[in-house]
């Protein structure tokens, strides 16, 4: 039993969240060289139900910035970003100046000239890596609804990209914890002919296609809703309520908050953070304990 409680936290470890955050390639069943109709967006609402239990909830990624301090990792002790001088400093000072660095600082820190990224314990990371720190495991707001935005991307006119960002992601498995700051998940619709004919649900950096036959989908007044389910702590999505995931680690359950993720909609495109190549939350131990890059390195092609 022990063996297998190991190779499956290995296997946890490795799947969680992996050390190369590296982009999507989602290829729609449906065919790309169909000439297809700009999707209409009004035709189609999408709800993550949040675990009755859940204590992670959605947040704006602007308030996560303000709320962070901007670090350089160094080995030794790390700097941090000082908006009155303009530069980092290596200290672990928590005074003002270190918190709400403008954003225009932060999305400055792209892709190296190498193209490697700028996010501490990856696999591709380059020279000078960064990383936004949040003194707290952030909560986020417990009402998302019409104040928490979406962020859409839609490289063609049949897949649509929702993103979603939370403060903190937790995940505990046999007592080992596999918890870090920031977390950015999607839903990726499957449209054709204003249609949902499936979707890309993401779950620990992967995506798992379910057609639109195993989806929970209602249509009234021609207006389809795509119900699907955020697991407790981890926000991994599933197409219905259950235990999923290594040793059943994943519960995802109806009953709790509903988050309607198409009220409030952002262009990925447009964001003032969406260059930013270092991570949403502090450096761990390994890449999974590690805050994520974010999705502009992570979208579909």
């Amino acid at each position: 039993m022990k063996v297998n409680i190991l190779v499956a936290l290995c296997l946890l470890a490795c799947g969680c969240k992996k050390g190369v955050e590296s982009s999507n390639t989602l290829k729609s069943p449906s065919s790309v060289a169909v000439t297809v109709n700009a999707v209409d967006v009004s035709k189609i609402k999408v709800v993550v139900r949040l675990h009755p239990s859940e204590n992670y909830f959605p947040m704006e990624p602007l308030d996560f910035i303000k709320k962070s301090r901007f670090r350089h990792e160094r080995s030794g002790s790390d700097e941090g970003y000082n908006k009155n001088s303009n530069k980092f400093v290596r200290n672990n000072s928590h005074n003002s100046e270190y918190y709400d660095i403008p954003i225009n600082v932060i999305n400055g820190y792209g892709l190296e000239n190498s193209g490697r990224n700028r996010r501490p314990k990856d696999d591709n990371k380059g020279d000078y890596n960064v990383f936004l720190e949040p003194d707290d495991n952030l909560p986020g707001d417990h009402d998302p609804n019409a104040k928490v935005s979406s962020f859409l991307y839609t490289p063609d006119n049949i897949r649509l990209q929702y993103w979603l960002f939370y403060g903190y992601n937790y995940s505990n498995v046999s007592g080992l914890s596999f918890s870090h700051q920031g977390d950015w998940e999607s839903v990726t619709l499957n449209v054709l002919n204003d249609s949902i004919e499936g979707a890309w649900l993401s779950a620990h950096g992967d995506d798992k296609y379910y057609d639109k036959s195993a989806l929970e989908i209602n249509v009234t007044d021609g207006i389809q809703t795509l119900y699907i389910y955020s697991a407790k702590g981890t926000h991994a999505l599933y197409n219905h309520p259950g235990k999923y995931h290594i040793l059943n680690s994943d519960d995802a359950s109806a009953g709790g908050y509903e988050w309607l993720i198409t009220t409030k909609v952002s262009n990925l495109e447009n964001q003032p953070w969406k260059d930013y190549a270092g991570a949403w939350g502090e450096v761990g131990e390994q890449a999974a304990t590690t805050g994520p890059l974010g999705p502009w390195f992570k979208k579909i092609k």
